[in-house]
């Protein structure tokens, strides 16, 4: 589980990031991965059926950060630029901050997925 969520987070925990449309594409594809994985990973025993469901749900909002970079970059300039007071920089600024805010929740999620299995797990050895 930790694994999935360090592999999802990567990308974003740079200090600082230049946001070419190239790197919004290279976010959209992190955040798109993870209910992919998370099938890769198949479904838990009855035990931590409740985990999944969370991880299920984050899996879900990293899709949303996905959506949102993706619609970032489909108005980006190569150099991530768009002309300013055009519809395109609008977009591009809406997006971007959905799929930031998204990948944020999708992080804490996670976290709250990773914290409750370390929690089973420690009853249950």
């Amino acid at each position: 589980m930790r694994y999935l969520q360090q592999n999802s987070s990567k990308p974003f925990a740079a200090r600082s990031m230049i946001l070419t449309r190239a790197k919004m594409t290279q976010l959209e594809t992190a955040a798109g991965g993870c209910s992919r994985e998370l099938r890769r990973l198949g479904v838990p025993g009855p035990r931590l059926q409740s985990v999944y469901a969370m991880a299920t749900k984050a899996c879900r909002t990293y899709g949303k950060a996905a959506r949102c970079f993706a619609r970032a970059a489909s108005v980006s300039g190569i150099d991530g630029g768009t002309v300013a007071g055009t519809p395109q920089e609008r977009i591009q600024r809406r997006s971007l901050s959905c799929g930031f805010a998204a990948q944020g929740n999708a992080s804490n999620r996670f976290g709250n997925a990773t914290a409750a299995a370390q929690s089973i797990e420690a009853q249950n050895p």
